[in-house]
């Protein structure tokens, strides 16, 4: 974590020029001044964090999917770590890293990012849930600087898909106020947007998660016989539900132990075997941490009585997140702790309720569809009376939701490719 004397000053030096800031916008207007003769045809993107989570997974390859369309067929990974793996995106023509930036905050690494910065078309800043601070103000401020130093060359630049929650800490409100009014701001949601306009008295526009656009997957023959088993529990008249255990969950959550979690989760799935008829999908969606959600899913699978358990699948993992997405337009409704694998139910009809530990952009999410009563806070995981209790209410609903899903659903495509409305010639 960094501390906050350092980030203090890191800040205070690039966005009120204490020190550097003659020679920083001096060589900022060279290079400004000599981008006329470096190539125009890539485009930098920067993730939400290091790889290992399907959402940050789906919300790059729709971004790729997206720009490909559009002609763009180089992309540059501007990493904030080094030796990360993203041979995910099919089109990254080079990763470089700026993790001695941001571990340090010295202007010298802004210089040479403003250098290679320059010969880039345009800058993407994807903000997700890591823009206003919500997993510390360090990181955010990072890619703050980073879109400011852009704007400053003359690279189109955009900070996009982010959400916006209504207590952002000031030093990443003044930041944002002082960006460039060149760099673009997208909130992934109503409630961000709301928020985002209110505190920082700047144009926002509104946009949709850039998730959306991912392009689902049933073709690999990994995720072949799941889908048929998904098939014959249907055809056995079984509703299959997915369910996702957050393992993040087991961070914020007081009192919360993996035991606990997987009692609760095996009480929730046997409640609904017995009551609804039900069959299970177990979905993974994250690699990182330890227990991750893979750990939980097995040790879930493992726990539940025999014959619940013989009505339970596991997602094949590791896959690819256009793969779930595929295999959500299978499930009957889901139950989730992950936002990302909510939105791939959501683009393919299926309904999802929502366990949350960042209420305002699960809540912004489902506002998008006017959608209501899909959410529970996190404290539900040890009340799993209490989560079958959501999770019927959603069967009962779910043909009347997939068809205002289904209604809505051509709008947030929409919004989504908004995120990139600014993406054009600049010449």
């Amino acid at each position: 974590m960094y501390k906050a004397q350092r980030i203090t000053v890191a800040t205070y030096r690039l966005l009120r020029g204490v020190v550097d800031r003659w020679s920083l916008m001096g060589y900022s207007s060279l290079l400004l001044a000599l981008r006329h003769r470096l190539r125009r045809d890539v485009v930098a993107i920067m993730p939400p964090a290091s790889p290992g989570s399907l959402g940050d997974e789906a919300i790059l390859n729709g971004l790729e999917s997206f720009l490909c369309t559009q002609g763009v067929q180089s992309l540059e990974i501007v990493s904030p770590v080094r030796s990360a793996e993203w041979s995910h995106i099919r089109t990254v023509r080079s990763v470089w890293d700026v993790e001695n930036y941001y571990r340090s905050a010295k202007c010298r690494y802004l210089f040479r990012f403003a250098r290679r910065i320059a010969s880039c078309k345009a800058f993407v800043v994807l903000g997700a849930d890591v823009l206003d601070g919500f997993y510390g103000t360090g990181g955010s401020l990072r890619r703050i600087e980073l879109a400011h130093v852009a704007g400053q060359v003359g690279v189109q630049t955009g900070i996009v898909g982010f959400s916006f929650g209504d207590q952002v800490p000031e030093v990443i409100v003044r930041a944002l106020q002082y960006l460039p009014r060149t760099v673009r701001l997208c909130a992934r949601d109503p409630l961000s947007h709301e928020n985002a306009q209110r505190l920082l008295q700047r144009p926002v526009d509104l946009t949709a998660d850039l998730a959306f656009l991912l392009d689902p997957d049933e073709s690999r023959s990994n995720i072949a016989p799941l889908l048929d088993w998904i098939k014959a529990m249907r055809s056995q008249s079984r509703l299959v539900i997915g369910i996702n255990a957050n393992h993040h969950l087991l961070r914020v959550m007081p009192g919360l132990t993996q035991q606990s979690m997987v009692d609760s989760y095996c009480q929730l799935l046997t409640i609904l075997h017995e009551q609804e008829r039900a069959a299970f999908c177990l979905i993974a969606h994250d690699s990182r941490g330890t227990p991750n959600d893979y750990d939980l899913a097995q040790c879930i699978y493992q726990e539940l009585p025999a014959c619940v358990r013989e009505h339970t699948r596991i997602h094949p993992f590791p896959c690819r997140a256009a793969e779930v997405k595929g295999t959500a337009g299978y499930l009957d409704c889901a139950f989730t702790g992950k936002m990302h694998f909510a939105i791939a139910c959501l683009g393919r009809t299926t309904p999802p309720a929502c366990v949350t530990y960042n209420d305002s952009k699960f809540v912004g999410l489902f506002r998008h569809f006017n959608l209501h009563g899909l959410t529970a806070p996190g404290e539900i995981v040890k009340q799993p009376t209490e989560m079958a209790s959501l999770l019927k209410d959603v069967i009962r609903r779910r043909h009347e939701l997939r068809e205002a899903i289904s209604g809505q659903l051509p709008r947030i495509m929409e919004l989504a490719r908004r995120n990139l409305a600014w993406l054009g010639n600049d010449e």
